[in-house]
């Protein structure tokens, strides 16, 4: 995998909803309205695990899972942290919230995170840092089409490098989600999709207007076995590839591809040879990558739809 591209760190605003609305329980910011459960409006109750991450007017204080420490956090101190970092992108602070929260809450988070936003756009510009690393703010607003175009309208009127597209969804409705902020936010700016990176949602991103990306499924599916190919994913740990001694993906020419068979892969797995989760992570970054170079020509040469069709139809 040749690749090398510009880093980004985020600001920490996911850690708010990880550590915090999330904490001990089995909740991600995308959900399925197939499963109404997790969509109920739900507030700490008695017997709960406590969160390690509680929201002030100001900041965030989190409490180490290590040694129980407190540390506070403001938007000050995430551009400061992302500046001694050195990546090239860099994120404002913002609010993460839960699927779960109501309307209200949305809209006080929403707030919060508009504030946040100019403190961080102000400390960023006060440091003299906009020549070395590009800042983009964050639209929020959860599943309310009210309060992500406001977000969006918001983030559009200050001075920032690019935008991020945050907060849950409902993994129905993303598309129109993201198709309402990018209607509004300007096209000569980047607009990044944050934590989303299946194939599947690749595609609807780039239709609606998305340039950037970033997710955990291409490495956290490597570390436990299931791998992306052109025809879908497959746990490689499955009896039927112990003897297989093709590649993971007859069509793919990553390094892993090219030099180990299905079968080797296999045996790493099951052995809980960490090489195993190594060779996976690179194979399906080379795969991701790979696509999205794929959709970039496609989009040059005239033909994003047929591309689309042709892949997914082989891919699900």
């Amino acid at each position: 995998m040749n690749w090398s591209g510009p880093l980004m760190t985020d600001s920490g605003g996911f850690q708010v909803f990880s550590l915090g609305a999330a904490y001990g329980k089995e909740l991600s910011k995308v959900v399925s309205i197939t499963d109404p459960s997790q969509l109920l409006h739900e507030r700490s109750g008695e017997g709960e695990q406590p969160r390690l991450a509680n929201i002030g007017a100001d900041g965030v204080s989190f409490r180490s899972h290590l040694d129980g420490s407190l540390h506070y956090i403001t938007p000050e101190k995430s551009i400061e942290i992302q500046h001694n970092l050195g990546a090239d992108i860099i994120f404002a602070f913002d609010e993460c919230t839960s699927p779960q929260e109501d309307f209200r809450y949305q809209e006080e988070a929403l707030e919060r995170t508009h504030r946040w936003a100019q403190k961080s756009l102000d400390y960023h510009k006060s440091k003299n840092n906009s020549e070395r690393q590009a800042l983009f703010g964050i639209v929020q607003g959860g599943r309310e089409e009210s309060l992500r175009k406001r977000s969006a309208e918001f983030m559009k009127s200050l001075d920032f490098d690019g935008f991020g597209i945050g907060g849950s969804f409902a993994k129905e409705d993303m598309e129109t989600a993201v198709k309402w902020v990018n209607e509004i936010l300007p096209k000569e700016k980047p607009r990044h999709l944050l934590g989303i990176g299946e194939p599947e949602d690749l595609f609807m991103g780039v239709e609606n207007g998305v340039d950037l990306f970033d997710c955990v499924a291409p490495t956290r599916n490597g570390r436990g076995g299931t791998l992306y190919t052109s025809s879908g994913k497959v746990n490689i740990r499955n009896a039927e590839f112990k003897e297989d001694m093709g590649p993971i993906d007859s069509e793919c020419d990553c390094h892993v591809c090219k030099t180990y068979s299905r079968a080797y892969l296999n045996h790493l797995y099951r052995a809980h040879e960490m090489l195993g989760g190594t060779l996976g992570s690179m194979h399906n970054l080379h795969f991701i990558i790979s696509l999205v170079a794929h959709m970039r020509q496609a989009i040059l040469d005239g033909n994003f739809q047929e591309f689309k069709t042709d892949f997914l139809s082989k891919y699900k």
